[in-house]
């Protein structure tokens, strides 16, 4: 039924756990995962633009790499085909929605990430907007209790600013 699957990952320890989740998903169903990481687009203020948005897009570019290395591995390991890809945008959720349609990808497969204690998880504001904007399919996988390391916190792990 599914073919082709979307799984973004934002480089936190519980946007890494969902996405490895979706690339053990996608090769139970023997689909194909499509990894996105979003960064956020160049803002120019007081520094010169355009020595200042080349060196930010690749700084975004290795960030984007170094997230969905996890990804590309699991998925090696699982025998899925994966193709990992970046875009920049201010809407995260906007972004992952149209990489979904620009590559013909039939679920998007998210985590949710906030948490108010484990006895009620809010949706993350980028999930609850990609669940309210796709035309495709999304599942949105929950974290079990279990599943988050002792001390990790909703804090982002990544040397990059995520979008």
């Amino acid at each position: 039924m599914f073919a082709k699957i979307l799984v973004p990952c934002d480089g936190s320890a519980l946007g890494n756990i969902s996405a490895l989740r979706g690339i053990e998903f996608a090769a139970k169903i023997g689909a194909e995962v499509v990894g996105i990481n979003v960064t956020r687009e160049f803002q120019a203020g007081y520094v010169k633009a355009d020595a200042a948005k080349a060196e930010y897009e690749a700084a975004a570019k290795e960030a984007s790499n170094k997230v969905l290395q996890p990804l590309k591995d699991a998925a090696a390991k699982a025998g899925v085909k994966f193709t990992g890809i970046q875009r920049t945008a201010n809407h995260t959720a906007l972004a992952i929605v149209k990489a979904g349609s620009d590559s013909a990808c039939d679920l998007i497969f998210i985590g949710s990430h906030g948490c108010a204690g484990w006895d009620h998880v809010l949706m993350g504001s980028v999930s609850n907007k990609v669940l309210s904007t796709a035309t495709i399919p999304v599942l949105v996988y929950r974290l079990k209790e279990a599943e988050v390391p002792e001390g990790v916190s909703h804090s982002y792990e990544s040397s990059f600013p995520p979008a």
